[in-house]
């Protein structure tokens, strides 16, 4: 898997006339940490897949299995307009040597509750993923490409027939070198277990998905999971 660590990344999302519904509803994902919080959809429900815990069947700030959510940067509960070093809460600077938070200060290498994006806006025993939930959903369960509504990712379904679909669409990240990829990405709780500016995050494509290490200032996907009763 390739390694991020290297690269300055600035995220930017593209809307495309195949997913214009779930940006046109971006207006009530879009708030600041100190704003209102992101309410759970109607259509939200926990999808038992015969794991350990049970997955959301949608985004966090999203309505539809297909939608994109809101992007939190890792660790932050606000979306924002732009993600970079720059504005990432945990950075007294510019980049990733200014880290305030989950650094070798304080050791920390998984979230606290009060800055998961997930037990913030949604309750009721919603939380983000650890990273062994992730590779548990990745090698415990089926994973088929296909598309739903325009929207293309994968169909997740678990040894008992339930499923849940993560959807993979467009959006950028720009390297230093203006390199570009479209790719889902959604955060663990877990830190990089090699650097403290990295969190591990469940990215994947059509050819390809594990876990990777990604610049925390990155603006991601959440998938919120809880547990079973």
């Amino acid at each position: 898997m390739k390694e991020m660590r290297n690269y300055v990344k600035k995220f930017v999302v593209l809307p495309l006339l195949a997913i214009s519904a779930s940006f046109v509803s971006c207006g009530e994902e879009e708030i600041g940490p100190d704003e209102k919080k992101i309410e759970s959809p109607a259509t939200l429900n926990a999808v038992d897949l015969g794991l350990s815990v049970l997955w959301a069947n949608v985004n966090l700030g999203a309505t539809t299995p297909e939608g994109h959510g809101a992007y939190f940067a890792w660790g932050e509960i606000g979306t924002k307009d732009f993600y970079d070093w720059s504005n990432y809460t945990f950075c007294n600077g510019m980049d990733y040597t200014q880290i305030t938070r989950y650094s070798s200060a304080d050791g920390r290498k998984e979230l606290w509750d009060a800055d998961d994006a997930a037990i913030y806006h949604w309750q009721n025993g919603w939380r983000i993923p650890t990273a062994g939930q992730f590779e548990e959903l990745r090698t415990r369960c089926t994973w088929t490409w296909t598309t739903i509504n325009g929207v293309e990712g994968y169909q997740v379904k678990g040894s008992n027939g339930n499923s849940i679909f993560l959807p993979a669409v467009p959006h950028e990240f720009i390297d230093t070198e203006g390199n570009v990829s479209t790719e889902g990405c959604y955060w663990s709780r877990n830190l990089s277990s090699s650097y403290w500016d990295c969190a591990q995050c469940l990215v994947f494509r059509e050819s390809s998905k594990g876990l990777q290490n990604y610049h925390r200032a990155t603006g991601c996907c959440i998938r919120p999971v809880k547990a079973k009763p």
